[in-house]
This record gives C-alpha cells, sequence and structure tokens, in this order.
C-alpha cells in the first residue's frame, strides 16, 4: 500500500503517501484523524496496519489481560484497551474521547474523589 486515506475533524478525507510526515502520523496515533477507505466508508481492518511498514509488537498470547496504557497513550492504544478489557465495545470505542475511555477503563477506587462529595 503506498496512499492511506484519513478523515480530519472536519469531514474531509485526505491520501497520504506513505511514510506519512510525523506530524501527520501523530495526529492519525492520537485519533484525531481516522483511518477510512478511499471513498470514506469506515476501513476494513486494522486501522494501524500499513502492510509491514512498521516494526509492530509481538502479538498477545490469547486469554492474556493487555498492560495498561499510560495515561498519555494514543487514543487508539485506549481503543483497544477498553475494548480487550470489556469495558466497551468497538462501535463505542470509536465513539469515546481518549479521557472517556481512561475514565471506563478505571475502576471507582483508583478515580479521583468527586468535589462535590
Amino acid at each position: 500500500m503506498d496512499r492511506v486515506h484519513l478523515r480530519a475533524p472536519s469531514g474531509v478525507i485526505i491520501g497520504f503517501t506513505l511514510p506519512l510526515h510525523e506530524a501527520i502520523d501523530g495526529q492519525w496515533r492520537r485519533g484525531e484523524l481516522q483511518r477510512v477507505s478511499e471513498d470514506g466508508s469506515p476501513w476494513e481492518g486494522d486501522e494501524y496496519d500499513l502492510g509491514g511498514t512498521g516494526a509492530g509488537d509481538a502479538p498477545p498470547e490469547p486469554g492474556a489481560t493487555p498492560a495498561r496504557p499510560e495515561e498519555n497513550a494514543p487514543k487508539r492504544d485506549w481503543q483497544a484497551y477498553a475494548v480487550a478489557v470489556g469495558a466497551v465495545t468497538d462501535a463505542e470505542a470509536a465513539k469515546l474521547t481518549r479521557a472517556e475511555l481512561i475514565t471506563r477503563c478505571t475502576p471507582a477506587e483508583m478515580l479521583p474523589p468527586d468535589p462535590g462529595d
């Protein structure tokens, strides 16, 4: 694959040649841009797989609980984690912000106290 299509928050679809500029790659991996097909339809497959252009990590063992991402990890990491631990579905994860995903994946006892209490 020599192109990837990303949807900006405005809804505009932009085709980028690979490798992506680091600024665009950063926006994409933070969840600011969403991968789509050339015609704008939802992307089928792994959103971040660029056909072997990256080193990647070994896949986790089946049934293993994934490691909790760092607080400042990209949105995609939180989406994958939230789905893996059963906090949300894929569809729900795509609609939530990174902060909402973190809240959904954090046990109540680990959340800061409510100032109204």
